[in-house]
């Protein structure tokens, strides 16, 4: 009896460990570094990174080749530190993609929202990164 409860013990902690889709839609955040002091600085700059301003195109309105990582580091004078740093990665090995505008900022501000110090997420092919840069 004992060894069963255990055994089903181990069996749910193994299952909840290795469930795909959790660890996909998950972000990682940051356990150090610079705290968000709660406004929405992080979000208006990845607002104006992913769909530009101004008639200025998006930091990243293009096609990622395969694999591709594109980065944009953006003064941020409301916030803590003096940049944040966005950076978008193409997980797919073969074929170029685009972003939608929308799509893209809606998952960078589900990380910002659920990471004050700054993480990394994984969705739909694609690995968001945001972090503060001193």
């Amino acid at each position: 009896m004992k060894f069963s409860g255990t055994l089903a013990s181990c069996m749910i902690l193994l299952a909840s460990v290795i469930n795909p889709s959790q660890a996909q839609d998950d972000p990682t955040c940051y356990g150090s570094g610079n705290l968000w002091s709660g406004d929405q600085a992080p979000a208006y700059r990845a607002g104006r990174a992913y769909k530009g301003y101004d008639g200025i195109k998006g930091a990243f309105q293009v096609v990622f080749a395969p694999g591709e990582n594109k980065r944009a580091c953006i003064n941020n004078p409301s916030g803590v530190g003096s940049h944040i740093r966005f950076e978008i990665r193409n997980l797919n090995r073969h074929t170029p993609f685009n972003l939608n505008d929308d799509d893209c900022y809606k998952k960078l501000k589900i990380l910002i929202d659920l990471c004050k110090r700054g993480g990394v997420r994984e969705n739909a092919g694609w690995k968001f990164t945001y972090v503060t840069l001193l």
